[in-house]
């Protein structure tokens, strides 16, 4: 089952991975697998990884999950206790706003050795008018959404404000601390 997740994300970065990607080229992949489990590179040789991680939803206590209201310091806290309750990973079911992606980059060069990881999560939206429980209708509106995610984790992404998603300006290239997208 591991090799097959593994493999839907290299399937998942080869077709979708182009999109605008910085550096792409230039630095080898990071995660692979050996015969069974996930490995990273370290500079010079892929080493086994056992992922630890927690789920880590967009709002606070007292605001609905819409609001997005999380701040940059309260995502900088939750890094540290994330980090210091021995996890490594963080799964996001959806895109949060960019301030979520710059504490998480500046975490992490401030722990080159210890950085945190994430799945981002790319969320289906059902609520699409016309929408009647068929699937193939939605799939030019979820191949957009699969290209912003990219985009916006690659720092190569503004999205104008809407109503219950993340929104602003993404310009900080998170890519590199990504191990997968959960579609």
């Amino acid at each position: 089952m591991r090799i097959l997740i593994v493999i839907l994300i290299g399937c998942f970065n080869l077709l979708y991975g182009h999109v605008k990607a910085q550096n792409f080229n230039d630095n080898p992949i990071p995660f692979s697998t050996n015969q069974d489990q996930l490995t990273i590179w370290n500079g010079s040789e892929y080493l086994p990884f056992f992922i630890k991680g927690v789920d880590l939803g967009i709002s606070v206590p007292g605001t609905f999950p819409g609001e997005l209201a999380a701040t940059r310091a309260q995502y900088g806290r939750w890094f540290r206790q994330i980090k210091d309750a021995g996890f490594n990973c963080i799964r996001l079911y959806t895109l949060h706003y960019p301030r979520f992606y710059e504490v998480l980059d500046s975490f992490n060069l401030a722990n080159p050795h210890n950085p945190l990881f994430f799945f981002q999560g790319v969320w289906l939206n059902e609520y699409i008018s016309g929408y009647s429980n068929d699937l193939f209708f939605m799939l030019d509106t979820f191949r957009v959404e699969i290209e912003e995610n990219i985009d916006c984790l690659h720092g190569n992404r503004v999205i104008a404000p809407r109503f219950g998603k993340a929104f602003g300006n993404y310009t900080t290239d998170v890519s590199k601390w990504n191990i997968g997208y959960i579609i």
